[in-house]
């Protein structure tokens, strides 16, 4: 989401040292030909509280490891500062992502 606005985003609790997880589970197979991140955006003073080093696995494999860019803490600037992590080379798929 391209918002500052507290109903459209979360933050999770912070515990130095543990890990933070998302899980997400589809009830068919799906195929994954992109992954857009946005980081924490809700103010350029709380921007900083987003995610910095993220690893994505899919079936128990590694598919990203690094660094995501933190978020302007305004809607200006937003788009630039997603992560868009592809997975494809297929021209029509990445002009529907590059749509979106």
């Amino acid at each position: 989401n391209k918002t500052t606005d507290d109903l459209h985003m979360w933050l999770a609790p912070f515990t130095p040292g543990n890990n933070h997880t998302v899980t997400m589970r589809f009830s068919s197979p799906v195929t994954l030909s992109a992954i857009r991140i946005w980081n924490y955006n809700k103010s350029r003073i709380h921007a900083s509280r987003g995610a910095k080093y993220v690893e994505i696995t899919l079936d128990g494999e590694f598919i990203f490891k690094g660094e995501i860019q933190q978020a302007p803490g305004t809607i200006a600037g937003a788009e630039e500062r997603s992560e868009v992590i592809l997975y494809t080379a297929d021209e029509l798929l990445l002009e529907g992502i590059d749509h979106w």
